[in-house]
Order: C-alpha cells, then structure tokens, then sequence
C-alpha cells in the first residue's frame, strides 16, 4: 500500500493546483486580461499571437486569452452554483430518505430510480429546451436532475451510520430526529461530500460547455468556454485555435476537478483503513 502512496499524493496536489490556478485566473480575470475582452475591431480579427494579443483575436478582433479568462468566471460560477444546488436538494433526499426509512424512503428512492432511468443529460436538455436559452434556465435545468446521484449515495451512507452506537444512544436519550440528523449523521458524511462536490463540479463544467455549446445556455455576447466553442465551429478549418484554447480550458478543468475528487476520496480510504482494526 505505500508504493502507491506516492503517484496519489503527486494526483492530489496536480488536482489542487489546476482548480487553484483556474479559481485565481477567474477572480482575477479583469486584472489579468489583456484589454478589453469584449472590445470588437473587424480590422484585426484572426490576428495571430502577438505581444498586444497572446493568444490572437477572433472572427471580431476580441483578445482571446481575456476572453478565456473572463469565461472562466462563467464556466465555473455558473458550475458552482449549480454544484451548491444539487448538493444542497442531494443531500436532502438522501439524508430523509436513508434516517426515515420505510414508507418514506421508498417514495423516494423509487422517484431516484425514475430519474435515473433516463439518460441525466437528455433530460436537463429538455428541461432547459422548455424553459428557453439562459443562464438561469441552464442552471435550474442541470440542479433539478443532477441531484439524483447525490440523494442515492448520501441515502446509502445515512442507512449506515444510522445503526452506530452513539446515534442509536442519542435517540435513546430522546433527542429529536431533527437534531440527531444536525449533530451526528451530517458531520459524518461531510468529508464524503467534499469528494462528491469536487466530481459533480467536473461533470457540470462538462455538461454547461456542452449546453452552450449547442445554444442553450450563456448567450452572446457573453465569453463562457462552451458558447465560444459554439461561436468558433464556423471557422474550424480556417483558425482551429479558436476551437482548440476553449477546448482545452474545458478539458483542464474537468481533468483538475477530477483528479482533486480522487485525491481525496483516496485520502478517506487511507484514512478509513488506518482506524484501529482494520485491514485491506
């Protein structure tokens, strides 16, 4: 088990660094980009690398690295808040669900089941595709199916802890379901929500790019990495580079998500397998 030690610390800290590097760039996008990044001029659209442009212009003139940039703080605020919504409506169902039992936790795990029965995706494209092209819409869309994963993994790991020793004395001294779920179940699967928060981050940068991309979620003219994808498939053959940069700021900052969410579920692992009587 040490051996492998190694290459999962190195994967940890390559997953802090990416999301740390792609946080900074993003608060610090009006400070970093150089110019204006919505600044039209047809005269120099296409423009390659140069020391005014690092990363050229577009088919409109605009600096592509400050559109990168500020296109981060779409990407992600947008991820983020619709991670802080299925977090929130996940880890609800499930904590019900798995502490009640019975009746209760099979209305909704059935209802988890139902969800789960279609493909995640197409149904947050229909949910957005109903309520019209926005950021709003993406965002409701994706919460509102998203959370289906989360309330199923949190419900098994309520189902647990729900039979250890000091939850089962705590309702025998007569406290309330309420505070009982509060002070013992939630701090016990907060680490565990760390892990998911940081994997469902990754899916939904993926799935915002992919639904902007296709017209449904920021609108021009704003800079988010899907919707510039979306600006540049038209001009994939005469300036690639303008397909490549989104596409690899997308791709890096699924990969670093990832690779964080690994990181630590490994570290639970190690953790978990380090307590007094266990073996692997």
């Amino acid at each position: 088990m040490t051996p492998r030690r190694g290459p999962r610390r190195a994967t940890t800290l390559a997953g802090m660094a990416i999301v740390g590097a792609l946080a900074l760039s993003a608060l610090l996008a009006p400070w970093l980009a150089p110019g204006d990044p919505g600044l039209i001029d047809p005269a120099g659209a296409f423009a390659g690398s140069s020391a005014a442009h690092w990363l050229g212009t577009d088919n409109l003139g605009r600096d592509v690295l400050g559109r990168l940039l500020l296109g981060g703080r779409w990407s992600l605020g947008i991820a983020a808040i619709a991670t802080a919504l299925v977090m929130t409506i996940g880890v609800s169902v499930g904590l019900v669900a798995g502490y009640a039992g019975g009746l209760v936790d099979d209305v909704l795990m059935r209802l988890v089941d139902a969800l789960l029965s279609v493909p995640t995706l197409l149904l947050a494209l229909a949910i957005v595709g109903t309520l019209g092209p926005g950021i709003a819409s993406l965002t409701i869309g994706l919460a509102g199916i998203w959370w289906v994963n989360t309330a199923r993994v949190v419900r098994g790991m309520v189902c647990s802890l729900r039979e250890r020793g000091h939850v089962q004395a705590a309702r025998a001294l007569g406290a309330s379901d309420a505070r009982i779920m509060r002070r013992h179940i939630l701090p016990g699967i907060l680490p565990m929500l760390a892990v998911l928060s940081a994997l469902e981050m990754g899916e939904l940068i993926l799935a915002i790019s992919g639904l902007s991309f296709l017209g449904l979620g920021a609108q021009p003219p704003a800079a988010e990495w899907g919707a510039m994808l979306n600006d540049a498939r038209t001009y994939f053959f005469v300036e690639p580079r303008l397909v490549l940069y989104p596409g690899l700021a997308v791709t890096g900052a699924v990969a670093g998500f990832t690779l964080l969410g690994d990181g630590l579920r490994d570290a639970l692992d190690r953790q978990h397998d380090a307590m007094p009587g266990r073996t692997r």
